[in-house]
């Protein structure tokens, strides 16, 4: 179920989503009570927060992004007879080992965005923050979706060469537009890229030629140092 409101929500750009109980039925397989007994367990666990506005009866879901106040509790343990847990050595090692791939996957999203937004300022000459919020949930919506940090470089490179030079659409070389829901369009224009020739060649001509450039200047600063 969290996994669902995770793709609902931080899946399309959104903080929130009305999302109806027939739809966690379906994505699920379960049953409209289990749904009810999933959603107050992660209130209970403090993971998601659900509202409702209005008359409607659909609610309103997102997860809790402030992990540190949630409630993880521990599987059961079965006690001995004089009161010891029989697993007491195995269950700090499971939670520790949750709470870190967590820690690890933070830490591994903070430095991807890191790379990321060093790599659009440096190409277009921008200022953007990699702690900003709104650019942070942009990337981390594609990077949830699979994307690479490679393929984030190959789509800043791509419509770069494409906008770059052109006023009315220059304006639009920013992470909301970039990393947004057309993410997937951009990485592959160049295939989709009809042949015909536009002023300056082909978009993939324009892009291999800028990529050559590249190269040669940082050849030829190499060769001053």
């Amino acid at each position: 179920m969290l996994n669902v409101i995770i793709r609902k929500t931080y899946g399309f750009n959104k903080r929130t989503d009305h999302i109806a109980t027939t739809q966690f039925v379906a994505l699920t397989g379960l049953s409209r009570r289990g749904v009810q007994r999933a959603r107050n367990k992660l209130l209970e666990m403090n993971i998601i927060r659900v509202t409702k506005k209005g008359y409607t009866s659909v609610l309103m879901y997102s997860v809790q992004k402030n992990y540190k106040i949630w409630v993880v509790t521990p599987k059961k343990v079965t006690l001995t007879n004089n009161g010891a847990p029989c697993n007491q050595k195995r269950l700090p090692s499971v939670t520790n080992n949750r709470a870190h791939k967590r820690d690890s996957t933070t830490e591994t999203y903070t430095r991807e965005i890191r790379d990321i937004v060093e790599c659009l300022n440096q190409r277009l000459g921008t200022h953007y923050k990699p702690n900003s919020q709104k650019t942070g949930v942009c990337i981390n919506a594609r990077l949830n979706e699979g994307f690479t940090v490679e393929n984030f470089k190959h789509v800043i490179d791509i419509k770069a060469i494409e906008w770059g030079n052109d006023p009315n659409m220059s304006k639009y070389l920013r992470p909301e537009t970039l990393f947004g829901t057309k993410f997937e369009g951009y990485l592959n224009q160049l295939s989709n890229e009809p042949q015909g020739k536009s002023k300056g060649g082909s978009i993939k001509d324009r892009y291999e030629k800028a990529l050559e450039k590249d190269r040669l200047e940082k050849e030829a600063k190499s060769d001053q140092s």
